[in-house]
């Protein structure tokens, strides 16, 4: 496992909870912290206070972030956030797909859409935030792939249309006679 290290944080004006990241590896990222300072008790002071969220600084010869040496956030958490906040395109869709041999009608059943959205998705510039989490976890553990999958029935590409589609036998017309029509 790589470890990340911070080479320079700014708050971003505009966002409440938003940083500007240089990594050492040359990345940039902006990150939202909205939800860690939301959804964690500990970061209630920077909930109440949001202009001293804007004090960040880099810690521990850049592992980590902290706000007057009370708070603190690892440059590993920092990076992780960074990585599920980037917006995901069309073509890594597409690249999903080959790594795990998925059709569109696969893909179409995993994320329980239809096939036309997939094939819409794979040339978008940013795909729906659920369907990139849902790549990204299915690649970090195989097994979610899995426990989703079920197989699509393939047709042969190499079978003309008479032989994918059988011909119907034509419709026999009989004379109706006016018994008949009477008994309709």
């Amino acid at each position: 496992m790589t470890m990340h290290k911070l080479k320079s944080v700014r708050p971003v004006s505009g966002v409440p909870y938003g940083l500007k990241i240089a990594w050492d590896d040359g990345r940039e990222d902006a990150v939202d912290m909205s939800g860690v300072v939301y959804r964690y008790k500990v970061f209630a002071p920077l909930r109440e206070n949001p202009e001293r969220f804007r004090r960040v600084k880099i810690v521990d010869r850049g592992y980590g972030i902290a706000w007057n040496n009370e708070l603190d956030y690892s440059a590993q958490s920092l990076r992780r956030l960074a990585d599920e906040q980037r917006p995901m395109s069309g073509q890594e869709l597409r690249a999903f797909e080959l790594e795990n041999g998925l059709t569109a009608a696969d893909t179409a059943s995993v994320f329980d859409v239809g096939v036309r959205t997939v094939k819409v998705y794979r040339h978008a510039q940013k795909l729906p935030v659920p369907m990139a989490m849902a790549i990204r976890a299915m690649r970090a553990e195989p097994g979610l792939l899995a426990a989703h999958y079920r197989p699509t029935l393939r047709r042969s590409r190499s079978r003309s249309k008479s032989e994918q589609f059988p011909a119907r036998e034509p419709r026999r017309r009989t004379k109706t006679t006016s018994a008949d029509s009477q008994n309709i």
